[in-house]
C-alpha cells in the first residue's frame, strides 16, 4: 500500500514537471496590429489601419496626393536696369532753368514820335544790357576807333547800334530796305516826297539830306541826288 502511494507521488511530480517544461517552450503568438483585420461585412471593401507618427493606429480612408503630372519651370528673376546718375559736378540742365530767347520788336506796329524818338524800338538813352534784352545777340561786333571815345558797334540783320564807352546807345543806322525802322510805314529806297508824307517837313533839307531834330537828337535821311531816293537813315545825338 505505501509503494503504490510512492509510485502515485512521483508519477503526479513528473506530470506536473512536463507540464511546466511545455509552458516554456511554448512561444507567445507575435502581435501583428496590420494583420489585425477585422472581416468586412458583404459589399464592404476592408478597412485598413493605418499608423500614424505616434504609433497609434487610424482607421478609415486615405486618401493619396494627386500628382498634377507639370513639370515645375524654374522663372529666373529679371534683373533691373542700371541707372547711371550724373557726375556730381556736373549741372543738370531742366526745363524751368532755359531762359526763352530775347523777342524782337514788331518794328511794323511802331510809330514815330517825336518828343521820344527812336529806331528799331531803340533810343539813345537805352544801354546796352536793356538792347540785349530787347533785340538779342548781334549777328557781329566790331570796334571803331575813335580818339576821344571808341564806339562798339553791334550789327544785326538789317540795322547796327553804336555804343559808347559808358554803354548807351551812340547811334542806330538802318542798312535795309527790308526792315522796317518804325518811321511810320518809311524805308530807305523811298523817295523825299515819301518821307515828308510820314514825317512832315524837315528842319534842315539839301540836296544830300533830310535832318529831323527833336528832344537832342537828329534823325538824318541821306539822299541820293539824282534818284532822290534814301539811302541812309540815321539816329545819332545832336550835339553843338
Amino acid at each position: 500500500m505505501t509503494k503504490r502511494r510512492y509510485v502515485r507521488f512521483w508519477l503526479a511530480a513528473a506530470m506536473v514537471s512536463a507540464l511546466v517544461a511545455g509552458c516554456n517552450t511554448t512561444k507567445p503568438a507575435a502581435t501583428n496590429p496590420e494583420a489585425s483585420v477585422s472581416a468586412p461585412r458583404f459589399g464592404q471593401e476592408p478597412v485598413i489601419p493605418q499608423h500614424t507618427s505616434n504609433g497609434s493606429n487610424v482607421t478609415g480612408d486615405v486618401t493619396k496626393p494627386e500628382d498634377s503630372g507639370s513639370a515645375t519651370v524654374a522663372v529666373e528673376p529679371q534683373t533691373p536696369p542700371k541707372v547711371t546718375p550724373p557726375p556730381a559736378d556736373k549741372k543738370v540742365e531742366t526745363s524751368s532753368d532755359t531762359k526763352p530767347p530775347a523777342s524782337k520788336p514788331d518794328s511794323s506796329t511802331l510809330q514815330y514820335d517825336a518828343k521820344k524818338p527812336a529806331l528799331m524800338g531803340v533810343r539813345l538813352t537805352d544801354s546796352k544790357p536793356s538792347v540785349k534784352q530787347k533785340l538779342g545777340d548781334p549777328v557781329s561786333e566790331f570796334v571803331m576807333e575813335d580818339e576821344k571815345d571808341p564806339i562798339d558797334v553791334q550789327e544785326y540783320d538789317g540795322f547796327s547800334i553804336g555804343f559808347n564807352s559808358k554803354g548807351f546807345v551812340e547811334f542806330i543806322e538802318i542798312t535795309s530796305k527790308d526792315v522796317n525802322p518804325g518811321l511810320n510805314g518809311l524805308r530807305l529806297g523811298q523817295k523825299v516826297k515819301d518821307a515828308e508824307t510820314a514825317l512832315g517837313k524837315p528842319d534842315t533839307n539839301t540836296t544830300y539830306a533830310l535832318h529831323y531834330k527833336a528832344g537832342g537828337t537828329i534823325l538824318k535821311l541821306d539822299i541820293d541826288k539824282k534818284t532822290e531816293a534814301i539811302t541812309s537813315i540815321k539816329l545819332f545825338a545832336d550835339r553843338k
